[in-house]
């Protein structure tokens, strides 16, 4: 059985781990909706006296990856499609005064510029992070076609682009979030769950946990690709960084 995605396991010799999709897809009716074949990732933790510096190294040992010997495409995320994980919040559309606010649960990823690429996720309207959006600009999201669908029922979803959520899930971490993009529906953390997905940039709000993740060119073996992400992600020469 040919693992569609491999996530590596923390262990001594760095041995990439066999966590197959197949099995999903041998169960699923539903379209995937992202391109599960040629992904790879492992885990990467920062330690929590280091993270507000660690922007600058992260991006470095992500594109160290992108250029590595047959990757295609690489990003960052603190967590994956069908990860049995999930971390999950509340929104609403930001209310008129007195008007109480309709909030709706969701899943939340923290996501790289280059996510939905790199995962095969398309962009249905508006656009992706950029790199623009950065620490102390205006905080933005994308969110999927069912939350959309779900935030202006009988509405088309571009009518989300520009509109602002109110997010949190208590007044002391509340925020406000305006939406750039419109994605595709993808699992969250099983294909049971609800779709109702909203993604964060990694630069506004960084992570602890996370997964630096690759996309190989086709025909590439596992084992080039296990040789290029410990490199990237391994070799980094930062003790606070650390798989898993």
């Amino acid at each position: 059985m040919t693992a569609a995605l491999q996530v590596a396991i923390a262990v001594p010799l760095i041995v990439m781990s066999g966590i197959s999709l197949d099995r999903v897809r041998s169960t699923a009716t539903a379209d995937l909706g992202f391109a599960a074949d040629l992904l790879y990732a492992v885990p990467l933790k920062i330690d929590d006296a280091k993270i507000a510096k660690a922007d600058a190294r992260i991006r470095s040992v992500r594109d160290n990856l992108a250029r590595g010997d047959g990757v295609a495409a690489a990003t960052l995320a603190d967590s994956l499609p069908l990860d049995f994980r999930g971390d999950s919040a509340r929104t609403a559309l930001q209310p008129e005064v007195n008007v109480a606010a309709k909030f709706v649960h969701v899943q939340v990823t923290h996501v790289d510029n280059d996510y939905l690429n790199t995962m095969g996720i398309p962009v249905l309207r508006g656009r992706g992070f950029a790199a623009d959006d950065q620490a102390g600009t205006e905080l933005v999201t994308i969110i999927s076609k069912t939350l959309a669908e779900k935030l202006f029922p009988n509405a088309e979803a571009g009518q989300a682009i520009g509109k602002r959520l109110i997010f949190g899930n208590d007044e002391k971490t509340t925020q406000t979030l305006t939406v750039v993009g419109v994605s595709g529906d993808f699992p969250t953390a099983q294909m049971s769950a609800a779709r109702e997905q909203l993604l964060l940039p990694l630069a506004q709000q960084p992570s602890q946990d996370m997964f630096l993740i690759a996309r190989s060119r086709p025909g590439e073996p596992p084992q080039k690709m296990t040789a290029t992400l410990e490199n990237a992600g391994f070799r980094s020469g930062e003790p606070w960084l650390r798989n898993g």
